[in-house]
Protein backbone atom coordinates (compact mmCIF):
# COMPACT_ATOMS: atom_id res chain seq x y z
CA UNK A 1 0.00 0.00 0.00
CA UNK A 2 1.14 3.48 -0.76
CA UNK A 3 0.96 5.86 2.18
CA UNK A 4 1.03 8.95 0.01
CA UNK A 5 -0.39 12.24 1.15
CA UNK A 6 -4.07 11.90 1.98
CA UNK A 7 -4.08 8.17 2.71
CA UNK A 8 -3.91 8.50 6.50
CA UNK A 9 -0.27 8.60 7.71
CA UNK A 10 -0.96 6.53 10.83
CA UNK A 11 -2.30 3.72 8.66
CA UNK A 12 0.97 2.87 6.96
CA UNK A 13 3.71 4.05 9.28
CA UNK A 14 4.12 0.33 9.98
CA UNK A 15 2.49 -2.89 8.78
CA UNK A 16 0.31 -3.77 11.80
CA UNK A 17 -3.04 -2.48 10.53
CA UNK A 18 -2.44 -3.67 7.00
CA UNK A 19 -1.58 -7.13 8.33
CA UNK A 20 -4.86 -7.28 10.31
CA UNK A 21 -6.86 -6.84 7.10
CA UNK A 22 -4.78 -9.36 5.24
CA UNK A 23 -5.24 -11.87 8.08
CA UNK A 24 -9.02 -11.69 7.83
CA UNK A 25 -8.90 -12.81 4.20
CA UNK A 26 -6.12 -15.34 4.76
CA UNK A 27 -8.01 -17.10 7.54
CA UNK A 28 -11.54 -17.13 6.18
CA UNK A 29 -11.38 -16.94 2.36
CA UNK A 30 -13.02 -19.78 0.45
CA UNK A 31 -11.45 -19.18 -2.97
CA UNK A 32 -8.80 -21.94 -3.28
CA UNK A 33 -6.50 -19.58 -5.20
CA UNK A 34 -4.99 -17.01 -2.81
CA UNK A 35 -5.21 -13.40 -3.95
CA UNK A 36 -1.42 -12.84 -4.32
CA UNK A 37 -1.10 -15.97 -6.45
CA UNK A 38 -4.02 -14.85 -8.63
CA UNK A 39 -2.45 -11.42 -9.11
CA UNK A 40 0.82 -12.99 -10.22
CA UNK A 41 -1.12 -15.27 -12.59
CA UNK A 42 -2.16 -12.16 -14.55
CA UNK A 43 1.40 -10.90 -15.16
CA UNK A 44 2.92 -11.58 -18.57
CA UNK A 45 6.60 -10.74 -18.60
CA UNK A 46 9.29 -11.68 -21.09
CA UNK A 47 12.86 -12.84 -20.42
CA UNK A 48 14.72 -10.06 -18.64
CA UNK A 49 11.48 -8.30 -17.70
CA UNK A 50 11.72 -5.13 -15.62
CA UNK A 51 8.93 -4.72 -13.05
CA UNK A 52 7.93 -1.67 -10.98
CA UNK A 53 5.48 -2.01 -8.09
CA UNK A 54 3.90 1.15 -6.74
CA UNK A 55 2.94 0.92 -3.07
CA UNK A 56 4.45 -2.52 -2.42
CA UNK A 57 3.43 -2.54 1.25
CA UNK A 58 4.89 -5.58 2.99
CA UNK A 59 6.13 -7.20 -0.23
CA UNK A 60 3.53 -9.94 0.13
CA UNK A 61 3.05 -10.33 -3.63
CA UNK A 62 6.68 -11.33 -4.07
CA UNK A 63 7.00 -13.30 -0.84
CA UNK A 64 4.09 -15.56 -1.79
CA UNK A 65 5.24 -15.96 -5.39
CA UNK A 66 9.01 -16.06 -4.85
CA UNK A 67 9.47 -19.53 -6.43
CA UNK A 68 7.63 -18.36 -9.56
CA UNK A 69 9.62 -15.19 -10.25
CA UNK A 70 12.03 -15.77 -13.14
CA UNK A 71 15.66 -15.20 -12.20
CA UNK A 72 16.04 -12.88 -15.19
CA UNK A 73 13.42 -10.41 -13.92
CA UNK A 74 14.42 -7.15 -12.24
CA UNK A 75 12.03 -5.97 -9.52
CA UNK A 76 11.84 -2.43 -8.18
CA UNK A 77 9.46 -2.24 -5.22
CA UNK A 78 8.45 1.21 -4.02
CA UNK A 79 6.35 2.68 -1.24
CA UNK A 80 6.12 6.12 0.31
CA UNK A 81 6.23 4.61 3.82
CA UNK A 82 9.62 3.80 5.36
CA UNK A 83 7.85 1.51 7.83
CA UNK A 84 6.21 -0.58 5.12
CA UNK A 85 9.47 -0.86 3.19
CA UNK A 86 11.23 -2.02 6.36
CA UNK A 87 8.68 -4.83 6.62
CA UNK A 88 9.19 -5.68 2.92
CA UNK A 89 12.94 -5.78 3.43
CA UNK A 90 12.55 -8.14 6.38
CA UNK A 91 10.16 -10.48 4.59
CA UNK A 92 12.09 -10.58 1.33
CA UNK A 93 15.55 -10.92 2.82
CA UNK A 94 17.33 -13.73 1.05
CA UNK A 95 14.54 -14.43 -1.41
CA UNK A 96 16.11 -12.69 -4.38
CA UNK A 97 19.17 -10.61 -5.13
CA UNK A 98 17.45 -8.81 -8.00
CA UNK A 99 14.97 -6.84 -5.84
CA UNK A 100 15.48 -3.13 -5.21
CA UNK A 101 13.39 -1.31 -2.59
CA UNK A 102 12.97 2.46 -2.80
CA UNK A 103 10.96 5.12 -1.01
CA UNK A 104 8.87 6.78 -3.70
CA UNK A 105 5.58 8.60 -4.21
CA UNK A 106 3.46 6.84 -6.84
CA UNK A 107 2.34 10.28 -8.04
CA UNK A 108 5.94 11.32 -8.83
CA UNK A 109 7.77 8.28 -10.20
CA UNK A 110 11.51 8.86 -10.17
CA UNK A 111 12.38 6.86 -13.29
CA UNK A 112 12.88 7.80 -16.93
CA UNK A 113 10.32 7.22 -19.68
CA UNK A 114 9.74 3.63 -20.86
CA UNK A 115 11.82 2.06 -18.12
CA UNK A 116 9.56 -0.91 -17.27
CA UNK A 117 7.73 -3.70 -19.03
CA UNK A 118 5.31 -4.24 -16.12
CA UNK A 119 3.99 -1.65 -13.64
CA UNK A 120 1.79 -2.81 -10.73
CA UNK A 121 -0.45 -0.84 -8.37
CA UNK A 122 -2.01 -3.43 -6.05
CA UNK A 123 -4.89 -1.88 -4.05
CA UNK A 124 -3.16 1.50 -4.11
CA UNK A 125 -4.85 3.96 -6.46
CA UNK A 126 -7.93 4.64 -4.34
CA UNK A 127 -5.69 6.12 -1.65
CA UNK A 128 -4.11 8.75 -3.87
CA UNK A 129 -5.37 12.35 -3.98
CA UNK A 130 -3.73 12.89 -7.39
CA UNK A 131 -4.76 9.58 -8.86
CA UNK A 132 -4.83 10.84 -12.45
CA UNK A 133 -1.20 11.92 -12.02
CA UNK A 134 -0.18 8.47 -10.76
CA UNK A 135 -1.93 6.80 -13.72
CA UNK A 136 -0.25 9.14 -16.19
CA UNK A 137 3.11 8.47 -14.53
CA UNK A 138 2.55 4.71 -14.79
CA UNK A 139 1.97 5.11 -18.52
CA UNK A 140 5.03 7.32 -18.91
CA UNK A 141 7.45 4.76 -17.45
CA UNK A 142 5.85 1.84 -19.33
CA UNK A 143 7.59 0.46 -22.39
CA UNK A 144 5.74 0.01 -25.66
CA UNK A 145 3.96 -3.34 -25.47
CA UNK A 146 4.09 -3.36 -21.67
CA UNK A 147 1.15 -3.45 -19.26
CA UNK A 148 -0.02 -1.55 -16.20
CA UNK A 149 -1.78 -3.83 -13.69
CA UNK A 150 -4.04 -1.95 -11.26
CA UNK A 151 -6.09 -3.86 -8.69
CA UNK A 152 -8.96 -2.71 -6.52
CA UNK A 153 -12.17 -3.93 -4.87
CA UNK A 154 -15.84 -3.69 -5.73
CA UNK A 155 -18.01 -1.20 -3.88
CA UNK A 156 -20.01 -4.23 -2.71
CA UNK A 157 -17.01 -6.09 -1.31
CA UNK A 158 -17.41 -6.80 2.43
CA UNK A 159 -20.76 -4.99 2.41
CA UNK A 160 -22.05 -7.47 4.98
CA UNK A 161 -19.38 -6.36 7.46
CA UNK A 162 -20.16 -2.70 6.92
CA UNK A 163 -23.85 -3.43 7.45
CA UNK A 164 -22.99 -5.25 10.68
CA UNK A 165 -21.10 -2.22 11.97
CA UNK A 166 -23.90 0.10 10.90
CA UNK A 167 -26.44 -1.99 12.81
CA UNK A 168 -24.23 -2.03 15.91
CA UNK A 169 -23.81 1.74 15.84
CA UNK A 170 -27.55 2.19 15.37
CA UNK A 171 -28.40 -0.04 18.33
CA UNK A 172 -25.72 1.58 20.48
CA UNK A 173 -27.03 5.10 19.87
CA UNK A 174 -30.72 4.31 20.22
CA UNK A 175 -31.91 1.07 21.76
CA UNK A 176 -35.53 2.09 21.24
CA UNK A 177 -35.49 3.06 17.59
CA UNK A 178 -35.82 0.61 14.74
CA UNK A 179 -32.53 -0.23 13.07
CA UNK A 180 -32.40 1.54 9.72
CA UNK A 181 -31.42 -0.20 6.52
CA UNK A 182 -27.81 -0.49 5.45
CA UNK A 183 -26.03 2.75 4.56
CA UNK A 184 -25.49 3.78 0.96
CA UNK A 185 -22.51 1.88 -0.31
CA UNK A 186 -20.71 5.02 -1.49
CA UNK A 187 -20.82 6.36 2.08
CA UNK A 188 -19.97 2.99 3.63
CA UNK A 189 -16.71 2.52 1.74
CA UNK A 190 -15.53 5.96 0.67
CA UNK A 191 -11.87 5.06 0.14
CA UNK A 192 -12.54 2.32 -2.39
CA UNK A 193 -15.24 4.46 -3.97
CA UNK A 194 -12.53 6.75 -5.30
CA UNK A 195 -11.21 3.97 -7.54
CA UNK A 196 -13.32 0.81 -7.59
CA UNK A 197 -14.15 -2.01 -9.98
CA UNK A 198 -17.21 0.02 -10.90
CA UNK A 199 -15.44 3.26 -11.87
CA UNK A 200 -11.74 2.43 -12.27
CA UNK A 201 -11.79 1.52 -15.96
CA UNK A 202 -13.17 4.92 -16.96
CA UNK A 203 -10.37 6.67 -15.06
CA UNK A 204 -7.70 4.49 -16.63
CA UNK A 205 -9.00 5.08 -20.15
CA UNK A 206 -7.98 8.71 -19.80
CA UNK A 207 -4.39 7.49 -20.21
CA UNK A 208 -4.65 4.02 -21.75
CA UNK A 209 -6.28 2.93 -24.99
CA UNK A 210 -6.90 -0.65 -23.85
CA UNK A 211 -8.28 -1.56 -20.42
CA UNK A 212 -9.21 -5.19 -19.70
CA UNK A 213 -11.13 -6.02 -16.50
CA UNK A 214 -10.49 -9.33 -14.69
CA UNK A 215 -12.54 -10.39 -11.66
CA UNK A 216 -11.48 -12.31 -8.56
CA UNK A 217 -14.55 -13.55 -6.66
CA UNK A 218 -14.34 -14.83 -3.11
CA UNK A 219 -16.47 -15.29 0.01
CA UNK A 220 -15.33 -15.04 3.60
CA UNK A 221 -16.93 -17.39 6.15
CA UNK A 222 -15.91 -15.89 9.46
CA UNK A 223 -16.24 -17.79 12.73
CA UNK A 224 -14.10 -15.69 15.09
CA UNK A 225 -15.57 -12.45 16.52
CA UNK A 226 -12.10 -11.18 17.36
CA UNK A 227 -11.13 -11.30 13.69
CA UNK A 228 -13.95 -8.87 12.86
CA UNK A 229 -13.06 -6.63 15.80
CA UNK A 230 -9.44 -6.57 14.62
CA UNK A 231 -10.51 -5.79 11.08
CA UNK A 232 -12.50 -2.71 12.13
CA UNK A 233 -9.80 -1.51 14.51
CA UNK A 234 -7.40 -1.68 11.57
CA UNK A 235 -9.60 0.78 9.67
CA UNK A 236 -9.03 3.57 12.17
CA UNK A 237 -7.25 6.41 10.35
CA UNK A 238 -7.91 4.83 6.95
CA UNK A 239 -8.84 8.42 6.31
CA UNK A 240 -6.91 10.85 8.44
CA UNK A 241 -8.74 11.58 11.69
CA UNK A 242 -11.47 8.97 11.18
CA UNK A 243 -12.13 6.43 13.97
CA UNK A 244 -14.25 3.50 12.80
CA UNK A 245 -14.25 1.64 16.14
CA UNK A 246 -13.09 3.42 19.31
CA UNK A 247 -11.66 1.64 22.33
CA UNK A 248 -14.77 2.23 24.46
CA UNK A 249 -16.89 0.36 21.90
CA UNK A 250 -14.71 -2.72 21.46
CA UNK A 251 -16.24 -4.91 24.21
CA UNK A 252 -19.82 -4.17 23.24
CA UNK A 253 -19.09 -4.67 19.55
CA UNK A 254 -17.40 -8.01 20.20
CA UNK A 255 -20.44 -9.17 22.19
CA UNK A 256 -22.72 -7.98 19.36
CA UNK A 257 -20.74 -9.96 16.77
CA UNK A 258 -20.51 -13.03 19.00
CA UNK A 259 -24.28 -13.02 19.48
CA UNK A 260 -24.82 -12.81 15.73
CA UNK A 261 -22.44 -15.73 15.16
CA UNK A 262 -24.10 -17.77 17.89
CA UNK A 263 -27.38 -17.27 16.06
CA UNK A 264 -26.12 -17.87 12.51
CA UNK A 265 -23.10 -20.13 13.06
CA UNK A 266 -20.84 -17.98 10.91
CA UNK A 267 -20.79 -14.60 9.24
CA UNK A 268 -20.49 -14.63 5.46
CA UNK A 269 -19.12 -11.69 3.53
CA UNK A 270 -18.71 -11.23 -0.22
CA UNK A 271 -15.14 -10.37 -1.19
CA UNK A 272 -14.97 -9.20 -4.79
CA UNK A 273 -11.79 -7.70 -6.17
CA UNK A 274 -10.18 -7.55 -9.56
CA UNK A 275 -7.54 -6.18 -11.85
CA UNK A 276 -7.45 -3.74 -14.73
CA UNK A 277 -4.81 -4.66 -17.30
CA UNK A 278 -3.96 -1.50 -19.24
CA UNK A 279 -1.94 -1.21 -22.44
Amino acid sequence: MDASKGSGPAQYENASRFNARVALHARFATNPRPWPAWVFDQLEGSEGCSVLELGCGTGMLWQVNAPRVPASWTLVLTDSSEGMLAESRRRLDGLASHIELRVMDAQEIDFPDRAFEIVIANHVLYHLPRRERAIAEARRVLRKGGAFHATTASLDSLAELRTLMYEFKSVATSAHDAVPGPPPRERAQPVVAAFSLENGAAQLRESFGSVDTRIYADELRITDPDAIVGYFLSLNEIREGEQVLVDDEVGAFRDFVAARMARDGELRATAKSGMFVCR
